[in-house]
C-alpha cells in the first residue's frame, strides 16, 4: 500500500516537474525574444498585438509563438522560419476564439 501511494506521489511530482520546466523555458524564451516577435508581428499587420505575446519555441532557424488578443478575443499559434536572415511566418493555427472557449484561456504551453 505505501509503494502505490510513493509510486502515486512520484509521477504527480514528475508531472509537475515538466509542465513546469516548460513553462519556465517559455517565459525565458519570451523575455528574450518577446519584443522582437511583437515587432515583426507589428510590421506584418496581420493580428491584434494588444494582448499577451508568449515565445513557445526558439532556435535560429525557428521559433513558434503564441498570441492572444484583448481585442478581438482569440489565441493563434504561428510558426515562423529564419528564410535569408529574416524571420518568415510559415503558418498559423486559430487555437480558440470568442465562441469556442468563452472566458476560458488555457495557459498553452508546451
Amino acid at each position: 500500500m505505501k509503494f502505490i501511494k510513493y509510486l502515486i506521489c512520484l509521477i504527480i511530482i514528475s508531472i509537475i516537474l515538466c509542465w513546469g520546466s516548460s513553462y519556465i523555458k517559455c517565459e525565458i524564451n519570451t523575455s528574450k525574444y518577446g519584443e522582437i516577435f511583437k515587432e515583426v508581428l507589428n510590421s506584418e499587420n496581420d493580428y491584434d498585438t494588444t494582448g499577451k505575446i508568449k515565445v513557445i519555441k526558439y532556435s535560429e532557424n525557428s521559433a513558434k509563438i503564441y498570441l492572444v488578443s484583448k481585442k478581438y478575443k482569440y489565441g493563434v499559434e504561428l510558426c515562423y522560419k529564419n528564410i535569408n536572415g529574416k524571420m518568415k511566418r510559415i503558418s498559423d493555427k486559430v487555437i480558440w476564439s470568442q465562441g469556442s472557449a468563452d472566458e476560458f484561456i488555457w495557459p498553452y504551453i508546451r
